[in-house]
């Protein structure tokens, strides 16, 4: 009598078949270390290119400075002759060109009084923003002196965007939402001031 047909139970079934998960995760980390030893040895234009390429893979979600209506800059700029730029969520604003004496680090009262109108707008939106003032110089190196404390433009710079702080603290703008910095002739070839306002990131600096 021939014997019956038994079925293999789940639990055989499963036993079988449960470590084969452990191959292809092995495979998988021996593919990730080859590539990781491969891209240390290869030069740092190829490893560029790679990098490019992996992130284009994958979509990028760009920022957009919306802390302040479009109406508004448009408004800033046109009456107080600024000129403005958007990077992602970034707004930078600045006067116009010359709006310091020679050598001077502070605003003439002209453009001081814009200033404080275009701080009153960003008032509004303190609590999400944080501004940093950046002072510019043009190109004309700064007398020497023995009793002058400025070295060279980076210094006039700093003191301009320094000044201008102040004035904002003034101007009831809060401490920890400011800071200031200098840049010379590096960035703008002139004597004026830029605004970078940003979403307000904590008090970092």
């Amino acid at each position: 009598m021939d014997k019956p047909f038994e079925f293999e139970s789940d639990e055989e079934i499963q036993d079988e078949t449960s470590n084969i998960w452990t191959v292809s995760y092995a495979d998988f980390l021996m593919v990730l270390l080859t590539f990781f030893i491969l891209f240390f040895f290869v030069n740092t234009q190829v490893k560029n290119s790679v990098v490019k390429s992996v992130a284009s893979a994958f979509p990028q979600v760009k920022k957009e400075f919306n802390l302040i209506p479009k109406k508004t800059i448009t408004a800033l700029d046109q009456q107080f002759h600024l000129s403005s730029e958007v990077k992602d969520d970034t707004l930078i604003l600045t006067f116009p060109d010359n709006s310091y004496e020679m050598g001077k680090i502070y605003l003439n009262d002209q453009i001081k009084g814009k200033l404080s109108n275009v701080l009153k707008v960003l008032e509004k939106n303190i609590n999400k923003i944080e501004i940093i003032f950046v002072g510019h110089t043009d190109s004309v190196p700064v007398i020497q002196d023995k009793k002058n404390i400025v070295e060279d433009n980076y210094d006039l710079s700093v003191l301009r965007a320094s000044k201008a702080l102040q004035f904002a603290l003034h101007e009831g703008i809060l401490p920890s939402h400011v800071a200031a910095k200098g840049a010379a002739e590096v960035v703008r070839n002139s004597r004026t001031l830029s605004m970078i306002i940003r979403p307000y990131q904590g008090k970092n600096y």
